[in-house]
């Protein structure tokens, strides 16, 4: 197996929640998650992914991950995605729209 990327090893990667942050909908090629240990761990569809996790497509490699708010991203070919937290909103009653 290939060691982690300098890439993926930069990326803080916080202990992860009870809950995923997303899923896997679709893989081909070599797909990997690299999480809290920095060891790749091959991808399918259906697999769950969580904050910090970083994921990575290899030269003809794709994923396509949707994450909480059904939000659908794709990498392909040497392509990463991490995932980070959503931010909070920032409007609350009586400071934004509505």
């Amino acid at each position: 197996m290939n060691a982690p990327s300098s890439a993926s090893r930069r990326y803080h990667r916080p202990a992860r929640p009870a809950e995923a942050a997303g899923f896997i909908v679709a893989t081909s090629g070599r797909v990997v998650v690299y999480r809290d240990d920095g060891m790749p761990l091959p991808l399918r569809s259906g697999d769950p992914v969580y904050t910090g996790d970083v994921l990575e497509a290899e030269r003809n490699g794709a994923v396509e991950v949707t994450v909480l708010g059904m939000t659908t991203l794709t990498a392909g070919g040497n392509g990463r995605l991490v995932v980070s937290a959503a931010p909070k909103p920032i409007f609350g009653a009586g400071n934004g729209p509505g």
